[in-house]
């Protein structure tokens, strides 16, 4: 017995500091790690039947920005006519050339993947093109919207691809709570399409906007905003807010933007307008936080900005503005502001028309 209480006590103590431990574990409360940008792409769309699009990188530490870093990655390797648009996702980055119907599968250097797949050339049963446009991702697959309607799905590890309808003319795309919603552009539409990402699957009901939405975003608490951008010579552009619960859309905006980023609690706003001679660039923001428009630039120190806007994007990591100008007569020019909206930067960016810039973030 005395024996038995001996080891009994023994055990109890031995056990105190085990026990003590665990309960600090309890009390370990985890840190999402800072992320900084390591690198910036440019995109330059490039002149449509002429002037092939083109890729630049821009070094954040030397401020040097070297240009066709896609072709020089990749034999001399032209983007193709209309360069579109990029998405960097996992150690792949996922560029779309639309004229030339092609979606190009490369490294974080721009070089292509070893892969037979790294070059797709997306068709319809016919084998007639499906020409890509935008690209999200979401939950280990890449999403490519396309001229023909489709959606495209790319597994991000098996390189497989398979599509759905969704409407026609789809453009911009945004995802919120496993539902993709994509923009179906050009005139005579008006429509906004759901795909639940679940199954792969279109959804029967659209949300009705405006004239020819195009743009599309959504932020941190799933608001999701559209810009339709109206037909030329008869109706304007609007804004819109839709709430993903039940899917209301909301005009809170007329002839307000033609292009838009989110940026903490404002959605940024850049307005051209190519009726003027020459085309004009007006800059403001939608407060989303007091749901209302502020008619005023989002730049507050007096920076002006000649050429058309033709991009804005975010740092995810600084928050710093990237607005991209130019026309088909003058290669591209990117500005870069602080979140304030002071000017940071500016610099060439190498090509026809920039569509935007993509960034290489790491942890810090």
């Amino acid at each position: 017995m005395k024996k038995y209480l001996l080891k009994v006590l023994l055990v109890s103590i031995f056990a105190l500091p085990f026990i003590s431990c665990d309960s600090d574990d309890d009390d370990i409360i985890y840190v999402e790690p800072e992320i900084k940008t390591t690198g910036i792409y440019l995109l330059n769309s490039g002149i449509m039947g002429s002037i092939d699009g083109t890729l630049s990188y821009y070094d954040v530490d030397t401020k040097k920005v070297t240009e066709n870093i896609f072709s020089k990655q990749n034999d001399d390797l032209s983007l193709g006519d209309i360069a579109q648009d990029i998405v960097i996702y996992g150690s792949k980055m996922y560029i779309t050339a639309t004229n030339s119907n092609k979606i190009y599968i490369t490294d974080r250097k721009a070089k292509l993947v070893p892969q037979r797949d790294s070059i797709i050339s997306p068709e319809n049963e016919s084998k007639q093109p499906l020409k890509p446009r935008s690209i999200v991702t979401h939950k280990g697959k890449v999403y490519v919207s396309t001229e023909a309607g489709y959606i495209l799905r790319i597994d991000t590890t098996t390189m497989n691809m398979d599509r759905v309808k969704a409407g026609t003319f789809t453009e911009e795309m945004t995802v919120v709570n496993d539902k993709l919603y994509v923009t179906n552009s050009r005139t005579g539409n008006k429509t906004v399409s759901i795909l639940d990402l679940n199954n792969f699957s279109a959804q029967k009901t659209e949300i009705t906007v405006d004239d020819n939405p195009a743009a599309i975003t959504s932020d941190k608490s799933g608001n999701i905003f559209v810009i339709p951008l109206g037909i030329w010579g008869s109706t304007s552009s609007t804004l819109y807010k839709i709430n993903a619960t039940n899917n209301q859309a909301t005009k809170i905006g007329e002839d307000v933007a033609s292009m838009m980023a989110i940026n903490g609690d404002k959605l940024l706003l850049v307005k051209v307008d190519y009726n003027t001679n020459p085309a004009s660039t007006t800059l403001s923001y939608y407060d989303i936080k007091k749901g209302e428009l502020v008619n005023k630039s989002f730049i507050t120190d007096g920076t002006t900005i000649s050429a058309p806007g033709n991009s804005i994007k975010v740092d995810p990591a600084t928050g710093y503005i990237y607005l991209g100008t130019g026309d088909y007569q003058n290669k591209g020019k990117m500005y870069v502001f602080s979140a304030e909206g002071k000017l940071i930067d500016q610099f060439a960016t190498g090509g026809y028309y920039p569509m935007g810039a993509y960034f290489l973030t790491g942890t810090k």
